[in-house]
């Protein structure tokens, strides 16, 4: 019993969900994957700041990946967000001494 009625609700799901409309308000050709909505670029919702935190990571992965423009973007983000976020000073600095710019390298070490 219990299966005949699964098997039931399966075959009701799967022919509601053949017969959804697509975005332009006809049926969906057969095979077709649905998409799902986009709203224009001036109706999407802002993206938040990202933390202090969130640059160090997203540097520190840029750095592993020879990004090093990048890399520095994000270390300095999180410096103006965190101006004593000793990490990011750590991982700059090394961009710094790899750049062979001395001097801001032993600026952010110390």
């Amino acid at each position: 019993m219990k299966k005949a009625a699964l098997a039931g609700i399966v075959a009701v799901a799967l022919v509601s969900l053949s017969s959804c409309a697509t975005a332009g308000g006809g049926p969906m050709p057969a095979g077709a994957i649905a998409q799902p909505a986009v709203p224009p670029a001036q109706n999407r919702p802002v993206q938040a700041q990202l933390t202090a935190e969130e640059h160090l990571a997203r540097g520190i992965l840029s750095f592993e990946r020879n990004e090093f423009g990048s890399a520095m973007q994000d270390f300095t983000n999180a410096l103006r967000l965190a101006p004593d976020f000793a990490e990011a000073h750590f991982w700059r600095g090394r961009l710094h001494f790899g750049a062979e710019n001395f001097h801001d390298a032993i600026t952010d070490f110390t």
